[in-house]
Parts: C-alpha cells; structure tokens; sequence
C-alpha cells in the first residue's frame, strides 16, 4: 500500500503501532522463509546511516523496527506470543491473543503461530511536506504459511523527533 500524505504545517514527526502475526512458528525460526513487514518513508529530509540525534531517516528508508530495533519479521528477536509457549522464542505474552485470529495454527490447529507485541515506530518529516510512505509485508521463500500485520494508532507529532522504537 502506497500513500502519499501531506503533513501538517506545525507537524515534525509521526508516530504509528503495528503487530506481526504468523503461521511459519515454530517450523520456520532462522529459516531462510522470513516474512517481513516494511514502512519506507520517501521525504525530502537527509538519509543518515544510524538513527540519531539529527533530523534524518534510515539510508534503505525503512521506518519499522521491533522491540530491540531489527526488522518487524518472522525471524526477529521479539516473538512475545506464540504456539507452542516457550520454544524458541521466550514467549513472555502466552498464547491467549492468538486464539481465533486465523494465526494461531495451521489447518485449523492450534499449536503454532506467532506474533510480535505492538511495535511503536515514530519518524521524522519536514513541517508542510508531501511524503510517501509505503506499507509493505512479503511472504519470503514460501507460498505455503502466511503472515500479516495490523497498523493502529497514526498520530502527529508538534516536536522533531529522530526514527526510534518503544
């Protein structure tokens, strides 16, 4: 999904939620098949090789990280909830918000699946520009488990900001 957004003039940043679910656990961890969602952000502010204390976004323009700043991924570090409980991943969150959500087991079982816990993403734009911002997730390797995310909570923001995760 492409969008092209127009900023508030009094507007530095922006802010949005999103939540990976997925099929591919436990049977794709550190797999090549590596679904993937990615925000790229084309705005006229610099590139900057590492988020920083400038004004600036990532070089490649991908806005959305997970909870320990890698990619919103399958193989990513921060699976909190998942089927089965504990492996690989810790699975802090337990598996209640799978239930019935079409990602908690194949073919109708429930004894795999996966999700991220929502991910803050917030970046910077420039005050009055017209930006695009391109939501983008891709089954990687395989047709066979799926995956999806849900995007909440788009906010603007009256401060600069840097790109960061919460």
């Amino acid at each position: 999904l492409k969008i092209r957004i127009r900023a508030p003039t009094n507007a530095d940043s922006f802010s949005f939620v999103v939540k990976l679910y997925t099929a591919e656990y436990p049977d794709r961890p550190c797999q090549p098949a590596d679904d993937r969602f990615v925000a790229l952000l084309t705005t006229s502010l610099p590139a900057c090789p590492m988020p920083g204390p400038m004004k600036c976004i990532p070089a490649d323009t991908n806005i959305a990280f997970d909870a320990v700043g890698g990619p919103v991924a399958v193989n990513g570090a921060s699976l909190t909830e998942c089927f089965p409980a504990g492996w690989p991943a810790p699975c802090v969150d337990g598996t209640l918000g799978l239930i019935g959500n079409g990602m908690g087991g194949k073919n109708g079982s429930l004894e795999d699946g996966a999700s991220h816990p929502w991910l803050y993403n917030d970046a910077p734009i420039a005050p009055g520009e017209t930006f695009e911002l391109e939501l983008v997730i891709w089954d990687g390797h395989d047709h066979q488990l799926d995956s999806l995310v849900l995007l909440d909570a788009f906010k603007w923001h009256l401060k600069p900001d840097k790109i960061s995760i919460h």
